[in-house]
């Protein structure tokens, strides 16, 4: 009798404990799906992520290459008419989106791969120097900026986009309220998403994830945001959106430089102007973009014989600075590296071809499409 209770018991108890054990199985299946799950939302499809297979790369031996841009046109039969200055405006230094996407094919097509400027050029050794890097062979190193990603406030409406954010799932996109009052968000029309997903497509156009350098002023605030109203009552909430969207642009590869405060000429500035500028900036823009060791002049100034360049050089910290050439000409000094820019916009494009040979095609970029609705008067004509 006792030998088949403690028989009964004996089952009874392992009965329990296959249940607990499937319980369990069951619960920790849940528990790994549920995190698995939330890693995938965590992680970001656009994040910078160092290039896979380096073993064959080669050390890079030639010079560094920058290009630039402005802000895209979305609408380029708003862009190229209306008032006659901002059409003729429009039509010199910017670039439609349309042409921005040939003209990152045409780079891709070059063999450049997009560098910061830290990955080739040590800023904080002493003196500074260029960084020996190795790339796929036959790739060049390019760095690439945007000046004014601002979303000034004379741009809405007027053919751009209004400003970045982040869409539902923490992708970087750019948003636009129509006339109609109805506000639209895309990753097809701006600069931040579509190089995001260019590099997704061609990861041998980065290295190590990196996109792009965007030049900030502060007069009209950032990315969109006009967190220059200190005084407004929706002041923090749109320094935290701002906040957010720069963050996740440095989390894929975005890096952010001074681009004064006020967009001053400094061939033009006082250096007492200039000094209370740039001390602007690093009170309003830096809390929300981070500290930065870039400078990329306003108005493509470049005096680096002057007392204000000695000012950005030894006392505001700035160890890379850049200006507007016709080429690349490159200067390593002592405590800084300053660097001249090779625009890419409609004059360049359609006049002074030779400036952005090396990079691209003009032909192949520039869109008699787009531009056919700017009647306007042209500088070189």
């Amino acid at each position: 009798m006792a030998k088949k209770y403690l028989l009964g018991l004996g089952t009874i108890l392992l009965a329990i404990v296959l249940c607990a054990c499937q319980s369990t199985s069951q619960s920790q299946d849940g528990k790994d799906k549920k995190s698995a799950e939330d890693r995938k939302k965590e992680e970001n499809m656009y994040a910078k992520k160092e290039n896979k297979d380096q073993k064959d790369w080669v050390t890079y031996k030639g010079d560094v290459a920058h290009v630039f841009y402005h802000p895209l046109i979305t609408e380029p039969k708003v862009a190229f008419t209306g008032d006659p200055n901002s059409a003729k405006g429009n039509n010199d230094w910017m670039i439609t989106v349309d042409e921005f996407n040939k003209s990152l094919d045409e780079l891709y097509k070059h063999n450049y791969i997009l560098v910061d400027p830290h990955d080739v050029f040590d800023l904080k050794s002493n003196p500074v120097k260029k960084k020996e890097i190795k790339l796929p062979k036959g790739k060049k190193p390019l760095i690439l900026s945007i000046d004014d990603m601002n979303y000034y406030e004379y741009m809405r409406g007027h053919g751009y986009a209004d400003r970045l954010v982040l869409d539902k799932n923490n992708h970087v996109v750019s948003e636009t309220k129509g006339k109609d009052g109805k506000v639209t968000q895309s990753e097809t029309n701006d600069i931040v998403p579509i190089l995001n997903n260019f590099v997704k497509k061609h990861p041998d156009f980065s290295y190590n994830g990196q996109k792009g350098v965007v030049a900030l002023t502060g007069y009209n605030g950032v990315l969109g945001y006009r967190t220059n109203e200190l005084d407004s009552k929706d002041y923090d909430k749109r320094k935290e959106q701002a906040t957010k969207v720069a963050n996740a642009m440095k989390r894929d590869g975005w890096t952010f430089a001074s681009h004064s405060w006020g967009h001053i000429d400094f061939a033009h500035s006082s250096y007492d102007r200039i000094v209370a500028d740039t001390k602007r900036w690093e009170k309003e823009v830096t809390p929300i973009v981070g500290k930065t060791d870039l400078f990329i002049f306003p108005h493509g100034a470049q005096d680096r014989g002057s007392q204000a360049y000695n000012y950005l050089d030894h006392q505001a910290g700035f160890k890379y600075i850049a200006g507007v050439g016709p080429n690349n000409f490159t200067d390593i000094g002592k405590d800084s590296v300053y660097q001249d820019r090779v625009a890419i916009d409609g004059l360049n494009l359609y006049e002074f071809k030779y400036k952005l040979k090396p990079f691209l095609d003009p032909e192949k970029v520039y869109s008699k499409e787009d531009r056919k609705y700017f009647k306007g008067d042209k500088d070189y004509k």
